[in-house]
């Protein structure tokens, strides 16, 4: 059991932190008074509240029981809430700074909507992993890049930017990761996302002319797919589904063609050109997208009808 004289300094010091409002973990500064060593145990104990403490988050951790602070885990590592450690990510997964999960080598993307002289348009494959825990993609063929890079000209203030290159990034470079100091590439966007972003975004491109000023173009990326399918967006991820009866697409194109007016097809298909889809034998018509023909016009709309039933609606020509 304590002292009494030691009890009412306890009691005294918790007077003093309610009436200051005081929170959390109180610092005691050496000499202001002479405690032994049981009292200082008791104090940190009695000041720390409990209510003040709060679990790490997910993709950080608590390095000691004495660390007031968590940590990100680091590149190749994930964690969920309430982590003493980090887990190495599985084989053939990897992760950035500070995740909760890992992420698999992504699929093929394909790149529309930047400026045709600059020769970025087109499919790219993810390569290998930089340094901060994502891909590098290089064009079919051709030696065009995109990659993420934290500070592409090592200043002191750097933007985290997804970058359209010629040069070929390091993967063992922590910044400016082309390593020509002056940020100089063919466009960008500011992002910290794990992977280059999706769907049509803004980026700002060179297209070539030196006296012309940076352009603000709408750029779309999406899934480079197989013959027969287009890209979509799932649960923020790129996936491939087949094209719709009616439609064709070739490979790596993003989205799939309607057959034009006057053709059809009864199925998707992986041809690249419209005359994949049939001409209408003579004394028929079609829509655009059809999947049959038909003999006259009743205002009836064919598109979609995948099972045949007739959409809308026509009192004329019954």
């Amino acid at each position: 059991m304590f002292s009494a004289s030691i009890g009412a300094q306890i009691a005294r010091l918790e007077a003093i932190a309610q009436d200051k409002n005081l929170g959390g973990v109180y610092i005691l500064i050496a000499g202001t008074m002479k405690m032994n060593e049981i009292l200082t145990t008791t104090l940190q104990r009695f000041l720390v509240r409990e209510a003040d403490c709060k679990d790490c988050g997910a993709g950080t951790y608590q390095e000691s029981n004495e660390s007031s602070s968590c940590t990100p885990c680091p590149v190749g590592r994930y964690s969920a809430s309430s982590s003493e450690g980090c887990s190495d990510c599985p084989d053939g997964e990897t992760s950035i700074a500070g995740s909760s999960e890992c992420y698999e080598r992504p699929g093929p993307i394909f790149v529309t909507g930047t400026c045709d002289v600059l020769g970025y348009n087109g499919a790219y494959h993810a390569m290998n992993v930089t340094k901060s825990g994502r891909y590098y993609y290089k064009k079919e063929g051709e030696e065009s890049y995109i990659y993420w890079d934290p500070n592409c000209d090592k200043g002191i203030e750097g933007e985290e930017k997804w970058i359209l290159d010629n040069n070929k990034p390091s993967t063992e470079k922590d910044a400016d990761l082309d390593d020509d100091i002056n940020c100089t590439y063919g466009g960008s966007i500011s992002s910290d996302s794990v992977l280059p972003p999706i769907g049509e975004n803004t980026w700002t491109l060179w297209c070539v002319d030196p006296d012309l000023p940076w352009e603000e173009e709408p750029v779309t990326i999406s899934a480079s797919c197989p013959e027969g399918q287009e890209s979509t967006v799932v649960g923020g991820k790129l996936i491939c589904i087949p094209c719709p009866s009616g439609s064709y697409s070739g490979a790596s194109l993003p989205t799939c063609s309607e057959c034009p007016a006057g053709k059809y097809l009864e199925s998707s298909t992986s041809s690249l050109e419209a005359d994949a889809c049939c001409t209408c034998p003579v004394g028929l018509i079609s829509f655009p997208g059809s999947i049959f023909c038909v003999t006259e016009v009743h205002n009836w709309d064919f598109r979609g009808c995948i099972s045949g039933e007739k959409v809308g609606d026509s009192s004329e020509g019954r």
